[in-house]
C-alpha cells in the first residue's frame, strides 16, 4: 500500500496473503478504504475477506468476515454500489467441485460491521446463488448497480446441468435498506452461439427449451407443469452461417434478430396462435448477442 505524506511516497507492507482486493471508499468517510479477500490453503477452512483503513502510518484493521468453505479460486471481484447509494463487492467464487456461487460484501455504517447478506453461516450450503453453470455478476441493465445471478433449472429440460440454455437466470439486486433482494430481469442465455434472452414476462415459469448442438438450434417450448410435459414449440433460435441465409430462398418464416462477420442468428415462430406467442418486435427488443464462447 502506498500513500502520500510530507512531500513523498510511503510504503506500508501488509502482513497477509490474499487472492483478490478492492480500493474504495467503504464506510463513506471521504478516505479509500482497503478490502482484501483469501482463500486459504486448506480448502476445508471459511475464506476470509477483511477491511483495513490508513490510521496515520499504519493499516488498521476494521473487521473482517469468514465465509464459505470449499472454494478454489474466485472468478471475479467487482466494485460498486451494490445497492442504491451502498458501495461494496460482489465476489464470484468456484467450489473445488466446480459450481460456482456469489457473494456480496459490503461495510454497515450503522452496525460499524463487515456484512455479507448472501452467506448463512447456519446454512452455507444454501446460499442462492449457488450454481452449476458458469456466469458473472455485473450490472446487466446498465443502471448503475450490481446485479448477481440466481440461477433456476428450467422444468423438463433434459441436457446436462451445467448447459446455460437450461437454466432461467434471474438478475437481482440486494436492498441494503430492507435486507431483501429485488428481481431485475429474467433471461436465457446461450454462450455456444453468443445471445441472451430477456423473458417475456407471459414465459415467466410457462416455458422450457431444448437445445439441438449439432444443428445449432434452441426451441422454446410451452411446459405443463399440471402433467409435467413438453408441448407447443413457440421459437426456433437458429444460427446460420452467412452463406447458408445468403443462398437459401426459403428461409421458413425466419427472420434475422442478429448478425456478425460469419453468421447470422434468426427465429421463426411454429405457433403464431398460441396464447403464450410472443409478436417479432418484443423478441426484437429482448434479443441481446453476447461474446460466444472460444
Amino acid at each position: 500500500v502506498f500513500y502520500y505524506k510530507n512531500g513523498k511516497m510511503n510504503e506500508l507492507k501488509l502482513d497477509q496473503t490474499y487472492n483478490e482486493l478492492a480500493v474504495m471508499d467503504f464506510d463513506g468517510d471521504g478516505k479509500k478504504e482497503l478490502l482484501t479477500a483469501s482463500i486459504p490453503a486448506d480448502s476445508e477452512q471459511q475464506f476470509v475477506a477483511s477491511l483495513f483503513r490508513l490510521k496515520g502510518d499504519a493499516l488498521q484493521l476494521m473487521g473482517s468476515i469468514r465465509m464459505d468453505t470449499g472454494l478454489s479460486k474466485f472468478a471475479d471481484l467487482l466494485s460498486g454500489n451494490v445497492s442504491k447509494g451502498q458501495l461494496g463487492v460482489l465476489l464470484d467464487c468456484v467450489q473445488t467441485n466446480g459450481r460456482e456461487l456469489t457473494e456480496l460484501i459490503y461495510w454497515n455504517r450503522s452496525k460499524k460491521m463487515l456484512c455479507a447478506p448472501l452467506y448463512n453461516a447456519q446454512s452455507p450450503q444454501q446460499n442462492v446463488t449457488l450454481r452449476d453453470m458458469s456466469i458473472a455478476s455485473g450490472d446487466v441493465n446498465n443502471d448503475g448497480n450490481l446485479e448477481f445471478p440466481i440461477v433456476t433449472r428450467l422444468p423438463g429440460y433434459t441436457g446436462a446441468s451445467s448447459d446455460d440454455v437450461g437454466n432461467e437466470v434471474q438478475w437481482t439486486r440486494f436492498d441494503a435498506a430492507s435486507g431483501n433482494y429485488t428481481l431485475v430481469s429474467s433471461m436465457l442465455i446461450n454462450t455456444r452461439d453468443g445471445y441472451r434472452l430477456l423473458l417475456p414476462d407471459k414465459w415467466k415459469d410457462t416455458i422450457t427449451t431444448k437445445q439441438n448442438v449439432s444443428a445449432r438450434r434452441l426451441t422454446i417450448y410451452v411446459f405443463n407443469s399440471a402433467k409435467g410435459t413438453m408441448e407447443s414449440p413457440l421459437m426456433n433460435v437458429q444460427i446460420f452461417t452467412k452463406k447458408e441465409w445468403d443462398s437459401s430462398k426459403n428461409k421458413n418464416g425466419y427472420k434475422q434478430v442478429a448478425a456478425d462477420e460469419n453468421s447470422i442468428t434468426a427465429v421463426n415462430f411454429p405457433s403464431p396462435n398460441h396464447k403464450l406467442a410472443v409478436p417479432f418486435a418484443t423478441i426484437q427488443r429482448c434479443f441481446q448477442p453476447i461474446a460466444k464462447d472460444s
